[in-house]
């Protein structure tokens, strides 16, 4: 019993110091610090789906953006801009959103994403 409270009491302390250490920009800036052109776009990903997992739109497009800003040639790119656009949408910023799924559309024509853009952009264009 003294063991799984150690455990818990452990478990407890490292997501008060994990959820710290994200909220306040220091995972950010470590990662960028310590940026690999192998490892940092998985890690971004994972980061950005966690966070549109988690509803939070406003971080999941942080990594997004991160991703299309510095490594645009991965072969997730489509699933990102997609992830992007619905999370611009979801903030109310639909120039920015429109933008995305008019890269799709003409970018990642034969992509699931960029055919699922298309018909977005032609049901939602003014």
């Amino acid at each position: 019993m003294k063991s799984f409270v150690i455990a818990l009491v452990c478990l407890v302390g490292f997501m008060i110091w994990f959820r710290d250490w994200a909220s306040t920009g220091k995972m950010d800036a470590f990662i960028e610090a310590h940026e690999d052109p192998d490892s940092t776009p998985g890690l971004l990903f994972v980061m950005a789906e966690a966070c549109n997992t988690a509803n939070s739109p406003e971080n999941a497009s942080r990594y997004y953006k991160w991703l299309v800003d510095k490594y645009p040639e991965k072969k997730f790119m489509p699933r990102v801009r997609f992830h992007l656009a619905q999370n611009y949408e979801e903030m109310g910023k639909r120039r920015e959103a429109m933008e995305q799924y008019i890269i799709l559309k003409d970018s990642f024509t034969l992509t699931d994403y960029g055919r699922m853009a298309e018909k977005k952009w032609e049901t939602t264009r003014f």
